[in-house]
């Protein structure tokens, strides 16, 4: 039991260290993090996992090549991400499904923790703190509960949670996680409406598109011999919050928050030109930002549908590239991209190959709007994939 607290801490402290608002201040914050993982697994650390370490290096070795190749600066704090996977991992590399479980623990956990938000921001939204973090302003009560102060519900006060990541984009890939295994589990009636309520809540565009392509798929597919109260309750409680989702929608399309889906839109594409322009050994991050490449400029416009007088239109193209995918493929080239997220979906941490399908479908779905790929968490998955398929090799 005691291992199995150990385990889902190190999840947290990973998904946090790589997805979590910057709440420590200064450079070099990640080195306290990577400590803080290997007191957590200390005694772990004492058995030293050769094949594992020397996946780490190599990889680590490899990355520096291709940006010496690229003439850029090495991204050295990548070296940590790196490592701090083999730390993570040193539970897993025997039991990968095990990896699984916590995920599913932690997801449901994240239900909860989202749903006890609710009445922080119906009942004492303003009795919450103002806080700048790394330019990003957030609203926090007592520092337990964290909000982006922007594009929430009406009756929230505009305010969205966040839960233990930085936009509410991320955190709802674990309220979908935990969707998914609602139905997969065939949980209660109840936990499936309170599960799609902390999807609502908190108001992320992306997760309410991840969250209708779950459902379509679990009412038609295998879960079709999931009860008719679960199928009512789904229904209803979408039809109480279609208005909102509605909504969501329209002000991503053409409303106020017009400019976060134009960004996403645009990322892409400028992530794509730079591919084309050197498609073995890829481009960096900073050059993936238009205020930075003119040659983005005319791309970024083209998706735009703003004004160009309010400085609105500058500030979008300060934005750093969003799009999780494309900055891995920056960051090693087409190759050698591809090859690590087709690797990243072999690490096989749910037995079921459909479900393992599936949350793959959903985390890059999410990454397409999200800068969550250069993460511990999603390093991981990449160095566990190639360490199974190095055994399925040797097996065969």
């Amino acid at each position: 039991m005691l291992s199995n607290y150990r385990r889902l801490n190190s999840l947290v402290l990973v998904i946090f260290t790589g997805m979590g608002f910057r709440l420590l201040q200064f450079e070099g914050a990640i080195v306290v993090y990577f400590l803080l993982l290997c007191l957590f697994n200390l005694d772990l650390l004492l058995v030293i996992k050769p094949k594992l370490l020397l996946i780490c290096f190599l990889i680590s070795i490899l990355l520096t090549i291709i940006y010496l190749f690229k003439d850029a600066h090495v991204p050295y704090f990548m070296f940590i991400v790196i490592f701090g996977c083999y730390v993570f991992l040193l539970p897993y590399v025997k039991q990968p499904n095990l990896l699984g479980n916590d995920i599913i623990s932690f997801s449901k956990i994240s239900m909860y923790y989202t749903l006890s938000s609710i009445p922080i921001m119906i009942i004492l939204p303003s009795y919450l703190t103002e806080t700048l973090l790394d330019y990003s302003l957030y609203k926090t009560f007592l520092y337990t509960h964290w909000f982006s102060p922007v594009g929430g519900l009406g009756i929230f006060d505009g305010l969205r949670f966040t839960g233990i990541t930085w936009e509410p984009g991320i955190w709802q890939l674990f309220l979908n996680i935990n969707l998914l295994f609602a139905f997969r589990e065939k949980r209660s009636t109840t936990h499936i409406i309170l599960s799609l309520i902390s999807i609502i809540v908190v108001y992320s565009t992306t997760g309410l598109i991840v969250a209708s392509i779950l459902l379509a798929f679990s009412l038609t597919s295998q879960f079709n011999k999931i009860s008719k109260a679960h199928i009512a309750g789904t229904i209803l409680t979408l039809l109480v919050f279609l208005p909102y989702i509605y909504s969501n929608f329209e002000s991503k399309l053409y409303g106020e928050h017009m400019g976060s889906g134009m960004t996403r839109f645009s990322d892409f594409f400028t992530g794509v030109y730079l591919l084309f322009q050197n498609p073995i050994f890829g481009s960096t991050p900073q050059n993936a930002i238009a205020s930075i490449n003119p040659d983005l400029i005319a791309i970024k416009t083209f998706f735009w549908s703003g004004n160009f007088i309010d400085g609105s239109f500058d500030g979008y193209l300060t934005v750093a590239n969003s799009n999780g995918y494309i900055l891995l493929l920056l960051d090693w080239g087409l190759p050698i991209g591809l090859t690590l997220l087709v690797l990243s979906t072999k690490s096989a941490i749910f037995k079921d190959k459909k479900i393992n399908s599936i949350f793959y479908a959903l985390l890059f779905i999410s990454m397409s709007s999200e800068a969550i790929s250069n993460t511990t968490f999603f390093y991981s998955l990449i160095i566990l994939g190639l360490y199974n398929y190095q055994i399925k090799m040797k097996l065969q």
